[in-house]
């Protein structure tokens, strides 16, 4: 896992920290490919997994990057939020015509409020450490599914 970690680094040293770059990859690259191959649910799902990987070392490493949750619990909820988050940032892609401004707008959005929205110390609360991060998997992939209803109703129309 070193190696990863040196690479993600170096990477993040030199191209700046964050959604620019993921974007770039993740949206820019990476999900036209996919579509061609096998449509947004695939191409979403298979993203989500990639990028939620894409932060395995740092959050293997650093518990202060995962609030102190215990990473046997922090990586399937982290998992499954990103999931979701891929699946909205599809949405969003594909609304945008391809455009990654809107994605980068909302991926650094999360990151800068992501964390004190779901953050119990933050507020007076009896929740667990894990509930965040749980309640975050959850409003993704709410906000995922109602995208793709409303993209449904709209087909329809």
């Amino acid at each position: 896992m070193f190696p990863v970690s040196i690479f993600n680094g170096v990477t993040t040293a030199i191209m700046g920290a964050g959604p620019l770059e993921e974007e770039g990859g993740w949206r820019g690259y990476l999900l036209p490919r996919l579509l061609e191959r096998g449509g947004e649910v695939r191409a979403s799902l298979i993203i989500g997994i990639v990028w939620a990987l894409w932060h395995l070392p740092i959050m293997a490493m650093f518990s202060d990057w995962r609030s102190g949750v215990p990473f046997v619990a922090y990586l399937p909820l982290y998992t499954l939020g990103v999931i979701g988050l891929s699946f909205v940032m599809s949405r969003i892609w594909l609304a945008g015509r391809g455009s990654l401004i809107p994605c980068i707008w909302l991926h650094r959005l999360v990151n800068a409020v992501g964390g004190i929205a779901f953050d119990r110390s933050l507020w007076a609360s009896h929740w667990s450490p894990e509930a965040g991060t749980f309640h975050f998997a959850i409003a993704t992939a709410l906000t995922a599914a109602f995208l793709f209803w409303m993209n449904g109703r709209a087909q329809r129309l």
